[in-house]
């Protein structure tokens, strides 16, 4: 086998480690050019809505789904009887989650679903954040309790071998107008990993 002379292979050794250099040196530059365009970019996006707490009570939730923190940012909810409620916050991180009581005073009942769309109850929620130098972002949502009975599903489910039934909980106590999702009754059943998605056929029955 031919080898090259020894002063040819430390040229050769001499010319792959710059070569390596450079191509190490324009990778980290190139990463670092792309991880500074990601954060100019990166924007927070704050997300509003309304969930159950305890299955019969509303509360407000707030979350940061952006790539961004979002500041100065203020939340007002509104209700159409008239209570109202603000809050406000210098630096709100991306993935955080704040809720929030609805305003209706001290009566606990005053949140259950069924008592706000008995009252036909609408909630207004104004959020406003900052999302770059002098950008300022303002969403406003408009909530029927009326509507929000109407679509919730209760898709509870416990381990096996908790001890507790579901079905029997959703029978005792569940939002006024919600139906029972039954996962394992709408899944796979013919696949051997449990909770798998159904056929549409079967999803849409």
């Amino acid at each position: 086998m031919d080898h090259f002379p020894s002063g040819a292979s430390t040229v050769a050794a001499a010319f792959v480690t710059v070569w390596l250099a450079r191509l190490t040196k324009t990778y980290v530059i190139e990463t670092e050019k792309l991880r500074r365009a990601a954060e100019r970019n990166a924007e927070p996006l704050m997300i509003g809505r309304i969930e159950p707490f305890g299955s019969l009570y509303a509360q407000y939730v707030l979350t940061n789904v952006g790539l961004a923190p979002a500041r100065s940012v203020s939340l007002r909810l509104e209700l159409a009887s008239g209570g109202v409620g603000e809050w406000s916050h210098r630096v709100f991180e991306p993935g955080r989650t704040e809720r929030f009581f609805l305003p209706t005073g001290n009566d606990s009942d005053q949140d259950r679903f069924s008592t706000l769309a008995a009252k036909g109850e609408r909630l207004t929620a104004r959020i406003s954040y900052d999302i770059g130098v002098d950008q300022n972002k303002v969403e406003t949502e408009h909530v029927d309790f009326k509507q929000q009975v109407l679509n919730w599903s209760s898709a509870g489910w416990h381990m096996p071998d908790s001890g507790r039934d579901a079905r029997a909980e959703f029978a005792a106590a569940h939002i006024p107008g919600a139906v029972f999702f039954d996962i394992d009754e709408i899944s796979n059943t013919q696949s051997d990993l449990p909770h798998m998605a159904p056929p549409v056929e079967k999803f849409v029955a």
